[in-house]
């Protein structure tokens, strides 16, 4: 997190944590020390050009680094100001609809590009939804692009429990 994301950090959390409450999943939220804050602004640099995040390009690295790294191998919700930085989507079916609020990847990784007067809950929940496995975008649910809504529909929260199901 940089120094807006710092300045967000609580809401944040309560967002993330708000997921993790309502599917009542055994997750752990953790901020990152300085050594893995250090790791993680080294992939973004290493992954940026001109203020712009390439997307995939990070998620590649990432992956390769995560093999060798235990403090990269958990999953990842990175938090910047969207005044500073912006995300790029350079796959091949995503070229021309540059992501506005977020990015996120099944795998564990999620980029939040927070920008003032954002509904920001909205968007951690959104952004959790992906990474939890809701794909699509759809109104009347925090999965609609736009993030107006912070609740997610029935058919969003069947798709999260089928997707979480942990074995006991």
């Amino acid at each position: 997190m940089d120094r807006y994301a710092q300045s967000l950090k609580t809401e944040l959390i309560s967002g993330i944590s708000s997921v993790v409450a309502e599917f009542e999943l055994p997750l752990r939220i953790k901020i990152a020390r300085s050594r893995t804050l250090n790791l993680i602004e080294s992939l973004l640099t290493e992954c940026s050009l001109n203020g712009t995040i390439y997307c995939w390009r990070f998620l590649e690295t990432l992956s390769r680094k995560r093999q060798g790294e235990r403090f990269l191998r958990t999953g990842l919700v990175i938090a910047f100001d969207g005044n500073e930085r912006r995300l790029r989507d350079e796959s091949p079916y995503k070229r021309d609809e540059p992501p506005e609020w977020g990015w996120t990847q099944e795998d564990g990784l999620s980029l939040l590009r927070l920008t003032r007067g954002q509904p920001l809950r909205n968007l951690v929940r959104h952004e959790m939804g992906h990474l939890l496995g809701i794909s699509l975008h759809h109104s009347n649910c925090v999965m609609s692009w736009e993030c107006t809504k912070e609740k997610f529909c029935p058919k969003c929260k069947q798709m999260i429990l089928e997707t979480c199901q942990v074995a006991n």
